[in-house]
């Protein structure tokens, strides 16, 4: 075992294990070709929801649409990245905080969503309470009537 492991990064930690066993150098290999894989299915799917939303909802956005989504996603990476200096602990601070910045106002939206669910209940219980309402005193003035 080797005590350095623990020293590292978490990022780095991973290779440092594999570093140490056999054919580390084939499950290094294997954890970015699963890494990589990861990012780019993730950057398909995130250029193809924006895509979906920006073209009113069409299941099948342009490819040119994709595509500018893809370059201004790659962007946006690049320039975080980049206002890190070079370090990964840095640029990764700069991406969380971006992250946590543009998740504010959406929460604000999601608790809305939340408030106009809780009426619309409401709202429905009212509804079928009154319509069960008007079916009871149907059947009471039928009963009547016979």
């Amino acid at each position: 075992t080797n005590p350095d492991i623990l020293d590292m990064t978490a990022d780095t930690q991973l290779f440092g294990v594999f570093n140490e066993i056999p054919l580390g150098i084939i499950l290094s290999i294997i954890a970015l070709v699963l890494i990589a894989s990861f990012f780019i299915t993730s950057a398909d799917s995130a250029t193809f929801v924006l895509g979906m939303q920006t073209t009113n909802g069409s299941l099948e956005p342009s490819i040119m649409i994709k595509v500018t989504w893809g370059i201004a996603q790659s962007l946006i990476a690049f320039v975080l990245l980049f206002a890190g200096g070079g370090n990964g602990a840095e640029a990764l601070n700069a991406i969380q905080s971006a992250a946590i910045i543009s998740a504010l106002p959406f929460s604000f939206v999601v608790i809305m969503m939340m408030i106009s669910l809780v009426f619309i209940n409401v709202g429905i219980h009212q509804i079928v309470h009154l319509e069960y309402m008007k079916f009871i005193i149907c059947q009471l003035y039928l009963n009547k009537a016979v």
